[in-house]
């Protein structure tokens, strides 16, 4: 039953942190402005470099698959 309740809780938080989040400030909403600052953040420099260097490291990861590997079907 704990379950239930803490289910219920978090949509209802959820739902209302959304609805809030709605709201215009000026010209654009919260959200917007949230969503402004984390791209400009300094904090997030160093995560956009590590998801820069994961991209390059899955897609020449997948090149090399493919050179190293036959295609049965040609």
């Amino acid at each position: 039953m704990s379950d239930l309740f803490f289910f219920i809780k978090t949509l209802v938080l959820t739902l209302a942190l959304v609805t809030l989040m709605q709201i215009e400030v000026g010209q654009r909403s919260i959200e917007s402005h949230a969503l402004a600052w984390v791209h400009t953040s300094p904090m997030v420099a160093p995560l956009n470099s590590a998801a820069k260097g994961a991209a390059k490291l899955i897609r020449e990861s997948y090149d090399s698959l493919q050179k190293n590997f036959k295609n049965p079907f040609h």
